[in-house]
């Protein structure tokens, strides 16, 4: 028995060393999990600070240059304020602009109060820095936005139209600051796109395959749409003009051409091309504006028509002027191509492979449209290539599509365009950081 005592009290006093070793463990264990947790905060505030002050930075770079420095302060330090607010804040934050030539340069400091108080460190210092360049570049954005009949399912033309609004209300606020220095077309497609009636005596547009010239009867009666260019034409941005009629723009009517082409449906219905205008405000009849709100859902789809026509406001070439020349590096070229569905038609073909393939070469097309009218132009001009896919549609087509900067993106609902234009808004007129 006296053993057996011996035994017990031997293990309970190894149970006790157990739980004194393990305590003494945990020390360090906690000390490390509060220090993980603290750089983690701290982290976060930094990349959050980080952001702040890129916002700043861009805000100032927008704004006249007849701001004095403490102007300039003060529009950097309202912005920054504003963002610090949004993250959470930190205990003290301090921020300075200052411009310097041709550059504004913004730095912030802050402190984040570790877990623990004094336990540990009781405080963790963040920094963030950012230099922009104070020029203003042009913005020259099109819209090519797909109006077929789908997109009257799900609410999609109405989310579509209240984001082209804001998109424009957001433009529009910087044209007040510097008048003329944004510029916005509207493409709506379906199988074909509409210039307008007024377009009938041009010299590019065709009326019969073999060139002959339109009759007055014939232009009288054509409702302003075209369809794709001849064969390679289509899948290019060569000149129009000239004596090559092969170059030329066919006319789009019911038994047209192998695909009918019914111009009293979609093309009836479908709302006219608006070229580049800075005019982003005005509502009235004519206006970029009640172009957007006229848009209707009717019709096939041919996204390499949207795409096709999306580029020509942006190249200063016939059918429209008005845009900068290819490779003007002061000036940021942009299309956004929007769809909710796979291609379903175009002139020659119902086959979505077909036409898939025709969309690539479009994309291709415009994406090296200004290296190939500008060859020594700097990447930086080439035309920005965004797309959106709608609840439907080829993902991997119009992820291939996007380039140049720009990118891809989808929506679930047609509710998120608002936020996916918005989006883009943003990196479209972020200015390039140079540190």
């Amino acid at each position: 028995m006296g053993f057996l005592r011996s035994v017990s009290r031997f293990q309970r006093e190894e149970r006790g060393a157990a739980a004194l070793l393990f305590a003494g463990a945990s020390v360090p264990l906690m000390l490390i999990l509060v220090a993980t947790t603290d750089y983690v905060r701290a982290s976060n505030y930094r990349a959050a600070m980080q952001t702040a002050v890129d916002s700043a930075a861009i805000t100032l770079a927008r704004s006249p240059t007849s701001l004095t420095d403490a102007q300039l302060q003060a529009r950097g330090r309202q912005v920054f304020d504003a963002m610090v607010k949004q993250a959470g804040g930190y205990a003290t934050a301090t921020f300075t602009a200052a411009r310097t030539g041709q550059s504004i340069s913004v730095n912030a400091t802050g402190v984040v109060q570790s877990s623990f108080g004094s336990f540990l460190k009781p405080e963790i210092g963040i920094s963030a820095q950012a230099v922009v360049a104070a020029g203003k570049r042009k913005i020259e954005l099109s819209l090519a936005l797909d109006n077929t009949g789908s997109m009257g399912q799900s609410n999609k033309i109405v989310e579509l139209k209240k984001a082209v609004v804001n998109l424009l209300d957001t433009m529009q606020k910087l044209n007040d600051a510097e008048p003329g220095s944004v510029k916005v077309a509207l493409v709506p497609f379906t199988t074909q796109v509409k210039l307008g009636k007024s377009y009938a005596n041009t010299a590019w547009v065709r009326f019969h395959d073999n060139g002959a010239a339109g009759t007055a009867a014939e232009k009288a009666a054509w409702n302003g749409c075209i369809m794709d260019r001849d064969q390679p034409q289509n899948v290019s941005d060569t000149d129009p003009t000239g004596s090559a009629w092969s170059r030329w723009h066919p006319i789009a009517y019911q038994g047209r051409s192998p695909r009918n082409v019914d111009w009293n449906g979609p093309c009836n219905s479908l709302q006219q091309v608006t070229p580049l205008t800075a005019d982003l405000k005005s509502t009235g009849a004519g206006s970029l504006r009640a172009a957007v709100s006229a848009m209707q859902a009717n019709g096939n789809t041919n996204v390499s028509i949207g795409v096709a026509w999306g580029l020509k406001p942006l190249m200063n070439r016939a059918p429209f002027s008005g845009a900068a020349a290819p490779g003007d590096n002061d000036v940021i070229k942009a299309m956004i191509v929007l769809t909710d569905g796979d291609n379903t038609e175009d002139r020659w073909s119902g086959s979505q492979s077909a036409i898939d393939a025709r969309t690539r070469s479009t994309c291709d097309m415009a994406k090296d449209a200004v290296k190939n009218a500008a060859p020594s132009a700097a990447a930086d001009s080439y035309v920005r290539l965004y797309t959106i896919r709608v609840i439907q549609g080829n993902r991997s087509l119009l992820q291939d599509c996007a380039g140049n900067g720009g990118g891809y993106s989808e929506v679930s609902q047609a509710s998120q365009l608002n936020d996916v234009f918005q989006g883009i808004v943003n990196q479209i007129l972020r200015v390039r950081l140079t540190s």
